[in-house]
């Protein structure tokens, strides 16, 4: 936040869609925490939760819009990215963009 108050401004952060932003950043990384927390609980052993993070987190990444844009990906897949917070973050984050406040 201290980077991006330097990059931005602090006026940027402190208006109504930089604050939405925030909080839906926030929310956004209490969901991956009990996913994260939900995969290490029924993991066998480490092996399988190094596994499962890279391949799990690789997935929603490409899936939900993260490193490509949301057109590019097939709705099939969408679909699928919608078990996990990533593409909840993305789409909330068009909506308070777009939003006129």
């Amino acid at each position: 936040m201290v980077i991006a108050s330097f990059i931005y401004g602090i006026d940027t952060l402190t208006s109504s869609h930089g604050i939405l932003l925030v909080l839906s950043s926030f929310v956004s990384m209490l969901a991956i925490e009990q996913m994260a927390f939900f995969l290490a609980t029924i993991a066998p052993n480490k092996g399988i939760i190094t596994f499962m993070s890279t391949g799990i987190s690789l997935f929603f990444a490409f899936t939900s819009g993260l490193f490509v844009p949301r057109d590019f990906v097939s709705p099939v897949m969408q679909q699928l990215a919608q078990v996990a917070s990533p593409i909840w973050q993305v789409k909330t984050d068009e909506i308070i963009l777009s939003a006129e406040i």
